[in-house]
């Protein structure tokens, strides 16, 4: 490797580093509602100082916990492997954000001064802001901007508010962060903020949806499985982004997806912000997308330890089965296993036949037949879900498009 050409090894170099990666981040401020009540020692520093770029900084009035990292793909090894190779990251990821990173190790809990090296281009970052006011979210995008050469900062942005609306979202106002903080969020809204994911979790444990009308039920083999947080497997690494779900029977579980609540409450609290900060009505041919990320959660925690403990349950057998080595991949099993089990539950007690009420004996047994389980989410445009105003809309037909997968 070292006789080759530099030219070479920087290209190779560079093909290891182009993944993309989900960087899920949490962050707090050390206030909780309104910049305006903040202590006078924490003004007395905000957005006073300037980074090695020249650039105004918000001055550390935020804490962050990168979640559940897996270290690898957070901190790419060609950092440490060879100056050249440190260089190429260097280069690769241009953003370095320095910050207080917060993590377990087997110590328990720790603080590390770190830099997070991130790519705009590639990488999602997923906030979780734990301010009251958004506050965190708006000093954390201004902050990446500041550290990017190039100005740009977070792109492509992963935030969670189907929890919280409607009426209840924690989205930034003008009036309670910082005169600056704000000019600057209007600035990413407007020209550097590429993509919003707004993951939205489906109804139920299982991939066990009803139908439009409601009357019968219908198993989505397709449907995306997202694992829950505490599993440091599905944190922050490296995923893919398929602009089109492949696989087949995707069309027929779109037929009936159903939801806590009408996901678009979301879209609406998005506009409204964005209206809020001063920007129009977008364009159609403006680059900014916004995506709703339909998933099912899994394991259903009570589902799932009640079949673990249920002594009259057949879970796969883990021996001789390389599938079952790793920890997540024996969980992955036995909820399927479970899922399976619930699923003929169900089609005895509705009287319906195995393949449901949605498609077809035949189309449910080839689905059944080819690799069907993803684990991530749909990425759907707003406009597959129609045009309703209902906020209690729950059950939405989203055949119309196929969707990305993420």
């Amino acid at each position: 490797f070292p006789r080759l050409p530099a030219e070479l090894r920087l290209r190779i170099w560079y093909l290891s580093l182009k993944r993309q990666r989900m960087i899920k981040v949490a962050v707090w401020t050390e206030w909780t509602e309104d910049w305006a009540k903040s202590s006078d020692q924490s003004k007395s520093r905000y957005f006073m100082a300037r980074n090695h770029l020249g650039k105004l900084v918000s001055g550390g009035s935020y804490s962050t916990q990168i979640l559940h990292p897996n270290r690898p793909a957070l901190f790419s090894p060609l950092l440490w492997v060879t100056c050249e190779s440190r260089q190429a990251a260097l280069g690769f990821y241009r953003v370095h954000l320095p910050t207080s990173i917060q993590g377990r190790s087997s110590c328990g809990n720790k603080t590390e001064e770190l830099v997070l090296y991130f790519n705009p281009e590639h990488d999602i970052v997923d906030i979780e802001d734990w301010s009251l006011s958004g506050a965190g979210l708006v000093d954390f995008l201004h902050d990446a901007r500041a550290y990017d050469r190039k100005g740009r900062g977070v792109t492509h942005l992963a935030l969670d508010m189907y929890g919280t609306c409607p009426g209840h979202s924690r989205l930034p106002s003008p009036t309670t962060i910082h005169p600056v903080a704000a000019v600057s969020f209007a600035e990413i809204l407007q020209y550097t903020l590429r993509t919003v994911l707004q993951p939205v979790p489906c109804n139920g444990p299982f991939r066990i949806q009803p139908t439009v009308d409601g009357d019968k039920s219908h198993f989505a083999q397709t449907m995306p499985l997202h694992a829950n947080q505490r599993w440091d497997r599905f944190g922050t690494g490296n995923i893919r982004w398929l602009e089109t779900d492949p696989r087949w029977g995707v069309e027929h579980d779109l037929g009936a997806v159903s939801f806590r609540r009408n996901p678009l409450t979301c879209l609406w609290s998005w506009e409204d912000m964005e209206r809020a900060f001063g920007i129009a009505e977008r364009v159609p041919d403006d680059k900014f997308r916004f995506y709703l990320c339909p998933y099912i959660h899994w394991p259903a925690p009570q589902s799932y330890y009640d079949a673990v403990h249920d002594k009259s349950t057949v879970l796969p057998p883990r021996q001789n089965n390389p599938f079952l080595k790793s920890p997540w991949r024996e969980k992955l099993a036995a909820y399927l296993h479970v899922e399976q089990e619930h699923w003929l539950r169900r089609t005895r007690q509705e009287e319906i036949p195995r393949h449901g009420s949605l498609v077809d004996a035949e189309t449910f047994q080839r689905m059944e037949s080819v690799p069907s389980t993803a684990l991530g989410m749909w990425l759907c445009s707003p406009e597959a879900f129609g045009n309703s105003d209902n906020p209690a809309g729950k059950v939405f037909d989203l055949s119309a498009s196929r969707p990305g997968l993420l």
